[in-house]
Order: C-alpha cells, then sequence, then structure tokens
C-alpha cells in the first residue's frame, strides 16, 4: 500500500507501548516487565536486516536497560528524559539538555506553593521530596527511587533534567495541568500528562521530536524513512515531524488525532508493510 514506506528507522516510546500487549488489563505499567515476545522478536529481527532502532522515553536510562534486556539495549538508540539525553548504541550521550539550577529552583518553589508532590530526576536517578510516600512514586515509576529533599539535590552538580508533578490519578492530573498553566506561564518549559500518574516538565527545548530530528540528520536519513510509535501527549512532536507516525489504539483520542495510523503492537509496525530495503 502506498501509504506505507521503507523504513530505517524505528523509533517507539516505552510504557504503553513497547511494554504494551493486547492482553493487559491496563494501557500503562510501571517499566518492571520486559518486552512482549512478538514486540522482541519483531524488533530484533528488524535490526537484524539493518534497521535502526531506537526507544524514546520519559524514564531513566537504567529503565529502558531493565525493559529491553542487555542484548537488545545493546544494539539500541536511546532517547531518554522525554529528548533531554540522546544516546548511542553504546550509551555515549550525543546531545543532552536539562534545566540550570537557577530554573529549577523557581519551578520548584512555584510547585510547592500548589503544595503538588513531585520529583526530579537526571540520567539514573529520581529523587523525591520527604513527604511524598514511597507507594506513590512505585505506583508511578515501578523502581528503586532515592528519597531526599529536593533541595539538597539542587546543590548536586547533575543538574535536573525532568521535573515530574506525581499524583494518584489522572483527573487529579488534569486539575493540575489548569494549575501549572497559570504558574509556569513566564517558564520556558513544555509539560504535559505522561501517564495516569505523572506530569512532565521539561526545558522548552526538550521533546523526543527534536531528539529524534537530531538522529536522523546524524544517520542521514529522510524522514520518510522513520516510522515512530508512541501513546502519549509527549509523543506527539515525533507524530508531527514524521509522517509515518504509528498511535497505540489504547491511547486518548487527544493522542491519536497526530498519528497518520494507529496500531494495537508496536509489532504491527512491520506487518502493516514497513521494512527496510
Amino acid at each position: 500500500m502506498d501509504q506505507f514506506k521503507k523504513i530505517k528507522l524505528l523509533v517507539c516510546d516505552m510504557d504503553g507501548t513497547l511494554t504494551y500487549e493486547e492482553s493487559d488489563n491496563a494501557a500503562y505499567t510501571p517499566s518492571k516487565k520486559g518486552l512482549p515476545e512478538r514486540n522482541h522478536q519483531s524488533i530484533s529481527e528488524f535490526i537484524e536486516a539493518g534497521g535502526l532502532f531506537c526507544v524514546a522515553t520519559g524514564r531513566l536510562l537504567e529503565d529502558v536497560r531493565s525493559v529491553l534486556g542487555d542484548e537488545l539495549f545493546s544494539k539500541s538508540y536511546k532517547i531518554v528524559q522525554n529528548g533531554s539525553f540522546a544516546m548511542d548504541r553504546e550509551s555515549n550521550i550525543a546531545a543532552e539538555d536539562f534545566f540550570s539550577e537557577e530554573q529549577s529552583k523557581r519551578i520548584y518553589a512555584k510547585l510547592r506553593s500548589l503544595n503538588l508532590p513531585f520529583s526530579c530526576s537526571t540520567l539514573n536517578q529520581h529523587t523525591y521530596e520527604s513527604y511524598v510516600s514511597d507507594e506513590l512514586m512505585e505506583q508511578a515509576f515501578g523502581n528503586v527511587v532515592e528519597k531526599m529533599e529536593i533541595t539538597e539535590k539542587f546543590a548536586h552538580p547533575e543538574n535536573p533534567a525532568n521535573i515530574c508533578v506525581v499524583r494518584e490519578n489522572v483527573n487529579d492530573l488534569r486539575k493540575d495541568m489548569e494549575r501549572l498553566h497559570r504558574v509556569l506561564a513566564d517558564e520556558e518549559v513544555n509539560y504535559q500528562i505522561t501517564s495516569p500518574y505523572t506530569i512532565d516538565i521539561n526545558p522548552k527545548s526538550v521533546n523526543k521530536g527534536a531528539a529524534v530530528s537530531s538522529l536522523v540528520e546524524q544517520f542521514g536519513i529522510k524522514a520518510t524513512e522513520v516510522a515512530v510509535v508512541g501513546d502519549s501527549y509527549n509523543d506527539i512532536s515525533m507524530f508531527r515531524c514524521f509522517p509515518n507516525s504509528y498511535a497505540m489504539t489504547h491511547a486518548e483520542e487527544g493522542v491519536k488525532k497526530y498519528a497518520n495510523h494507529q496500531i494495537s503492537m508496536v509489532a504491527e509496525v512491520f506487518t502493516e508493510g514497513c521494512s527496510i530495503e
């Protein structure tokens, strides 16, 4: 079919996309489990045939390793923290962008003024305030995090790449978005709901679409030779950049409307006619 092009680079979101299979009870689950076998096999065969594969996620680098497994991790490009870090197959940092200490302190104060529970993260570490429960962080992230006062973290030489509001349900997040519109209006930031439990806040220049575009330029390939797959609002920037855009069928309508195709599993990208030359 004409709408399916020859694909040289496949880029996938992780939670609710790579990790999702139709038997799941919920679209979103924290990144504890590995890939469904069907996705793992299809991606492995794609790479073996000469294709380039990249994970684009709001997660930490070690979360990607735990989901992909060491072998596939070593064969994949990685975009983490919503585009704050872009890495090659050996996990060398090719590009990075994060908050200045001054800006992060301002945002921290504004979130505190709204009594919003939140965490900060760098390439491989979450930190969160003492009043945020371990249970809530486990529900949202599903991994081990370090608990400390964020005010201490800001003195750390590794400035935060992501600031994340953490809540127990998406209805609270929708209300929080309205409040954030008011207090962050004068800040150069991007923010969107990225799961039923989180709102991610990143520097204005940081998004998945820009990070993938930098990879495409590096590889010297065309936008029509790229397929991007996702299920959340932080994936829209990829959908806007590349015509071979696939939203998961369980994604919200506000996400799906930006993609040109819909699939129920990542492996369907290949059965729909996308392949390398």
